[in-house]
């Protein structure tokens, strides 16, 4: 008889939900950004001149395509990760520990350049992590 798998505990529950919801997040919104890239005449009655942000109209589909990119980037390895992480493997925590670590270094860095609208990130990413460092997490995903 093989040996009985140990339950999740409700920290890597709660962290791979987070994963999910933002992954399909990232997805959603890389699709608006998308979408905006590819149909800048919605952006003409702006006018000649406009800025968005510093940024002149005519450069926002350029913008907005490189916005989506990195947000659908992030939606789709986020989702991947959450899907694997039910699966018990040292070396799969470390992924999903590290990429954390990279999107909390990239929401810092928005947020200290960029302004306070990317503090929502930085704390949605900060409490994946938080979940992931619990003790219980870590337990879980030591080799047996």
């Amino acid at each position: 008889m093989a040996p009985e798998r140990p339950k999740q505990p409700g920290t890597v529950i709660g962290a791979r939900v987070l994963m999910f919801v933002g992954g399909a997040f990232g997805l959603l919104l890389a699709l608006l950004f998308a979408s905006v890239a590819t149909f800048p005449e919605a952006l003409e009655g702006m006018g000649e001149g406009a800025t968005v942000q510093g940024f002149p109209v005519e450069d926002l589909p350029w913008v907005f395509g490189t916005a989506a990119l990195f947000v659908g980037g992030y939606g789709i390895i986020s989702l991947v990760l959450a899907g694997l992480m039910g699966r018990r493997s040292p070396g799969l925590f470390w992924t999903v520990l590290v990429f954390q670590v990279l999107m909390l270094l990239l929401t810092l860095a928005n947020t200290v350049f960029g302004g306070l609208a990317a503090i929502l990130p930085l704390l949605y990413t900060l409490a994946i992590l938080v979940l992931l460092l619990v003790s219980a997490s870590r337990q879980y995903y030591r080799p047996t």
